[in-house]
């Protein structure tokens, strides 16, 4: 098993509409893809993998990402050979903590090439990510899992038509993004409980907009709406202030910003502070980092949310639903709002959540790999005019497009879109 080919682009994912929180406001998201190939004795693989860079969450920005892939992480695996898929995996973690990543919040670059070197490794093996992962969990696995719904910070005419639409769509669970005005967040709730009704679960995100005293203030204020949790009401270093929140309000607290690494986890639980987390695969780093942080939190006693990034495709998407079935329970699940979302999705599978929030994997839980195939047409459209892309050897271009005619993309010179 060898690494033949490691590939890099940057691709612009157009929204449908704006979607606003304290952090960012944006109309569109710019994705690291990463395309890996792989050969074993049976011929060529390749697969592909996402990560988001977000500078407010992971401390990265899309030229940093791009960067730490081209000029470190690509070194240390292009042309490496392997004995077989469990060497490979030992070796990704193996660099993880090479490069510092358990302490370091620069996951998203990262994450872009796990997912594409466990995407073709599965490939090659014929399994799915899941049986590569946690071979022990196949025979206990729930077909899929139900989604809540997440409101934008926007004017209170869309939010409403929000509302309406999560409520005739079925969700359950709906949270919102919050602004700084305490006054403006309870009006939000107040709108939300009586679109949603009763039994809806609400959440809340503040996205390090408040102080510790706004956050009390609002606890109380909103305590007759019922609300399930506050999710990173102050900024993501002020760790003093959460711990207090989380030993003195009745919702519980989620932890998004503060929540980036393996070593913040660790904090959290070796400390005893009672809050809950907010997994997300891009953020994290992976999913076997993701993984290892979920098993930390399930061994002290700490609930989870899985969370995600605004503007994933459908790459990112089908990681996340087969990481959330494959290391349940989570409070939460969210995202997959792919096609209600996106213009353009870079996967042919239609990921976005059916009816009441509900997804499932829709090439089923065994296929090979990630199961879902690249939009090649797609992503020739999304490609940035300034993407960045490691060209192929010749001879391995011949090969694999023999190989995978499929899913093989023909590289590009930086320059414009095709």
């Amino acid at each position: 098993m060898k690494i033949l080919d490691l590939s890099l682009y940057v691709v612009e994912l157009p929204f449908r509409f704006a979607f606003n929180h304290n952090l960012a406001k944006r109309s569109r998201s710019h994705n690291l893809i990463v395309k890996a190939t792989i050969e074993t004795e049976a011929g060529v693989s390749i697969g592909y993998g996402e990560g988001i860079p977000r500078e407010y969450v992971t401390g990265e920005t899309i030229d940093q990402a791009v960067e730490y892939l081209k000029e470190k992480y690509f070194p240390h695996f292009k042309g490496k050979e392997f004995s077989n898929a469990s060497e490979l995996l030992s070796y990704i973690l193996n660099q993880f903590q090479f490069f510092g990543l358990e302490e370091r919040p620069n996951g998203a670059s990262w994450c872009a090439l796990e997912l594409a070197l466990l995407d073709a490794t599965g490939r090659a093996e014929n399994i799915s990510l899941g049986q590569l992962l946690y071979p022990d969990n196949n025979n206990h696995l729930a077909n899929s899992i139900k989604y809540g719904a997440t409101a934008s910070l926007t004017n209170k005419n869309f939010l409403s038509a929000l509302l309406v639409f999560f409520k005739i769509y079925g969700f359950s669970t709906v949270k919102l993004k919050l602004g700084k005005n305490i006054d403006d967040a309870i009006e939000r709730i107040k709108l939300a409980r009586k679109i949603m009704g009763k039994t809806t679960t609400l959440r809340v995100d503040a996205n390090c907009a408040w102080s510790v005293s706004d956050t009390i203030a609002f606890s109380q204020r909103s305590e007759v709406y019922n609300i399930a949790s506050i999710e990173q009401p102050v900024a993501a270093d002020n760790i003093e202030g959460i711990a207090h929140l989380a030993s003195s309000i009745p919702q519980a607290i989620v932890l998004d910003e503060s929540l980036c690494t393996i070593r913040q986890a660790e904090f959290f639980v070796n400390n005893g502070i009672k809050i809950d987390f907010n997994i997300r695969i891009s953020k994290m780093g992976g999913v076997m980092a993701a993984s290892t942080i979920k098993n930390l939190a399930k061994q002290a006693g700490i609930s989870c949310h899985l969370g995600a990034q605004v503007g994933e495709s459908g790459i990112l998407t089908a990681a996340g639903r087969i990481f959330a079935l494959n290391n349940g329970p989570f409070i939460n699940h969210e995202g997959s709002a792919n096609s209600l979302l996106l213009k353009y999705d870079l996967t042919k599978e239609n990921l976005t959540f059916g009816y009441g929030g509900y997804g499932k994997l829709p090439n089923g839980l065994l296929q090979a790999g990630l199961g879902i195939t690249v939009d090649q047409k797609n992503f020739h459209r999304l490609i940035e005019k300034k993407s960045t892309v490691i060209k192929m050897s010749p001879h391995l271009a011949a090969t694999s497009s023999r190989q995978d005619k499929n899913s093989h993309l023909q590289e590009m010179e930086i320059g414009g879109k095709r």
